[in-house]
């Protein structure tokens, strides 16, 4: 199996794209929910249509949802696996499994995003068949615990282990399986694709699945959760010795007054002024973070000693006792001032 990353993307697209081919004639109609899911233990088919086209995908395809592995959990709530399978009428012959983001927990549209930064050009739209998952657990069910409601799924063993590894070990054989059943002909090739949580995913399946995928497009994985936790405990102590209150440890000026300085330290890096730092490496060196301290009598902009050492502290990373690194330490780069940064780093952390 080779593993494909975001690095030479172009590359890459080119290397997953195919001219698809009309198997209208042989395959399955849509609507026969029995035929597509009969005999797979497990396995319920909940809705069958054919779509035209509409904002998902320029190509007709029959979109399949379904749900497997019906239980109830240890912490005495409802599980499933549930998904949804679209089947171009212009297929291929080739199968994409659509790895989510974040705590998966919702079944995103299966259109299979290749990670180029061409929203239009996805898997679907190249004529592959494309499947997604919540990955065994519905991120919505908790409605009492603000954020942390997406999260509860790891009080039951079983949920975990789905969201670990088990749910795409569970479902890709069944999803080949409903694709081949659907065109009545073997899948020609098969590949991952995902990044973030769903990197991590794919990771996780070159490591224990390495004959399920012909192929992964894999973009900055999710990697080693258990140790990026400690840098999301770290951000929350940090922005705390700011303000008690996390949305308020730092303004949306103030983060776009970072951002300027690291531009103006770090842009002209590569040759090239164009409001993009490429020479990242020779950014870190070349920003220093004490600029951004306010001297006797200034207020604005800059910052406060609490401020840049918050900043200074979380950029470094988790340290151990005995300075050893936990985990990664992080660039210092204009997207600071990005909704991105400011939700996952200030709003997205669960505190008290």
């Amino acid at each position: 199996m080779s593993i494909f990353r975001t690095i030479g993307v172009a590359a890459t697209l080119s290397a997953l794209g195919a001219v698809a081919q009309s198997h209208a004639g042989a395959r399955l109609i849509c609507a026969d929910s029995d035929a597509l899911g009969g005999g797979i233990a497990g396995l319920e088919i909940t809705g069958a249509e054919m779509i035209a086209v509409d904002a998902e995908s320029p190509r007709p395809h029959c979109k399949v949802t379904g749900r497997m592995n019906e239980r109830k959990g240890a912490d005495g709530r409802d599980y499933a696996l549930s998904f949804e399978l679209r089947l171009p009428d212009e297929w291929n012959g080739r199968f994409v499994h659509q790895f989510n983001g974040g705590n998966d927990g919702e079944v995103k549209p299966a259109i299979g995003p290749l990670l180029g930064g061409n929203k239009g050009d996805t898997a679907l739209s190249r004529g592959y068949a494309v499947v997604s998952s919540d990955a065994g657990h519905d991120g919505k069910q908790v409605t009492d615990a603000g954020l942390a409601g997406g999260a509860r799924f790891g009080f039951d063993p079983q949920a975990r282990r789905d969201y670990g590894y088990g749910a795409v070990a569970a479902l890709n054989p069944v999803a080949e399986q409903l694709v081949e059943r659907y065109y009545r002909e073997p899948i020609a090739f098969s590949y991952g694709v995902g990044s973030s949580n769903g990197g991590r995913h794919a990771m996780v399946a070159a490591a224990r699945m390495p004959d399920a995928f012909d192929g992964l497009l894999i973009g900055y994985p999710g990697f080693n959760l258990p140790r990026a936790a400690l840098q999301h405990a770290l951000d929350v102590q940090s922005f705390r010795q700011v303000s008690d209150d996390l949305k308020t440890a730092f303004s949306r000026e103030e983060l776009g007054f970072v951002a300027g300085r690291v531009l103006a330290a770090c842009d002209a890096l590569d040759g090239l002024e164009d409001a993009m730092i490429n020479d990242v490496d020779a950014c870190q060196t070349a920003f220093d973070p004490q600029a951004l301290l306010c001297a006797a009598g200034q207020n604005e902009p800059c910052l406060t000693e609490a401020k840049v050492e918050a900043l200074k502290t979380i950029h470094a990373g988790p340290k151990g006792a005995s300075g050893e690194q936990l985990y990664s330490d992080w660039a210092w780069d204009s997207g600071i001032a990005s909704g991105n940064w400011r939700f996952w780093k200030l709003e997205s952390p669960i505190a008290p």
